[in-house]
């Protein structure tokens, strides 16, 4: 008979509780404010972005989102290459990206 793995990397749902206890960590820093350790903060977004990757198209992962607009923020980061704002609504991605040309055009014209 097999054995059944201890490892919580094969535990149905550990990686959702992973990326929800990694989502929350990154909520509670960036609503604390203050200082962050820029190291500590990247690697805290590598964790998280590695889980929410290995969730693409879990049920639940819509619903943590949701619950963690910095993960929220992080996933969509991850998917923009490919589907550019895809959690805001149209109005708001065209808002974002005009407000992103005009920043960098303005950039631009002071150097």
């Amino acid at each position: 008979m097999a054995q059944m793995s201890t490892d919580p990397r094969h535990r149905p749902g550990a990686d959702l509780q992973s990326a929800a206890l990694l989502a929350a960590t990154l909520e509670r820093l960036e609503r604390a404010g203050g200082a962050l350790d820029p190291a500590q903060y990247r690697l805290l977004a590598q964790r998280l972005g590695e889980q929410l990757r290995s969730l693409e198209g879990h049920p639940r992962l819509r619903a943590l989102l949701e619950r963690f607009p910095s993960a929220a923020d992080l996933y969509e980061n991850l998917q923009y290459a490919n589907a550019g704002m895809c959690l805001h609504s149209l109005e708001q991605s065209l808002s974002a990206e005009v407000k992103m040309r005009m920043a960098i055009d303005q950039a631009a014209r002071r150097n």
